[in-house]
């Protein structure tokens, strides 16, 4: 089909790019685990703290 659409001369060829399933797996896993991480710390870091502190804080 592309080469159909180039010897019309219909613009430029179609580049594919594979992507490997344990990659992307790996990518999503691994974002997940960071978010986690990042969203975790805090959230533990308030807990231990009493309202009136934080309330001071800001």
């Amino acid at each position: 089909m592309a080469n159909a659409f180039l010897a019309r001369g219909g613009g430029d060829p179609v580049t594919v790019v594979y992507v490997p399933l344990w990659l992307a797996l790996f990518a999503v896993g691994f974002a997940t685990v960071i978010g986690l991480l990042s969203g975790l710390y805090p959230a533990l870091r308030a807990a231990k703290m009493s309202p009136l502190t934080a309330i001071r804080q800001e």
